[in-house]
């Protein structure tokens, strides 16, 4: 049985540099890629789009497996918005 190690994610760091790559990619691919989805390997800063989350999520993993994905649309936009409210 093989064991997959568990690494540890500086979760502020991995969210400033996710931010500073998707500024840096929006340069060439807006506007003409606004509303495509875009998956970020926030290691090596190697990307993918697609149409639909899912579809993006696929290609990201079979081009980077095993990485940390930053999914967001290439506008900046959510990739996903919930209908309902939530009670705090």
């Amino acid at each position: 049985m093989s064991v997959k190690r568990v690494r540890q994610v500086n979760w502020k760091e991995f969210n400033k540099r996710s931010d500073e790559l998707l500024k840096e990619f929006q340069k060439t691919l807006l506007p003409d890629h606004a509303d495509e989805v875009i998956a970020i390997e926030v290691e090596n800063g190697g990307y993918v789009l697609g149409k639909t989350p899912t579809e993006t999520a696929q290609k990201f993993w079979e081009q980077f497996p095993d990485k940390l994905m930053f999914l967001v649309r290439v506008d900046g936009g959510p990739v996903v918005k919930y209908p309902f409210k939530v009670k705090r």
